[in-house]
């Protein structure tokens, strides 16, 4: 059960690793200097992965694919609605 918690943590603390830029951008209000291909590559490869672990259930990387999902979500929307708003 240990190597479970161990897992959790360390899939929160990867999928997790977006979010400093997510608070980066919120406070610069800009995204000039992102890759969005980089985080749109990501997001693809999130979706792919929660197909697997959907069909394959596995708790940590259902948890691990969830949470990357959602984190690369909010960078692509940040990341286009800063360039969107920089570029009018």
């Amino acid at each position: 059960m240990e190597e479970f918690w161990y897992g959790i943590i360390g899939a929160l603390i990867a999928q997790g690793a977006g979010i400093p830029q997510i608070l980066r951008m919120l406070k610069t209000r800009k995204a000039r200097d992102v890759s969005l291909t980089t985080f749109i590559m990501l997001l693809v490869g999130d979706f792919i992965t929660l197909t697997y672990f959907a069909r394959n259930p596995d708790p940590v990387g259902l948890t691990m694919t969830i949470f990357g999902v959602i984190t690369v979500t909010v960078l692509v929307v940040i990341t286009i609605t800063l360039r969107k708003n920089s570029d009018g």
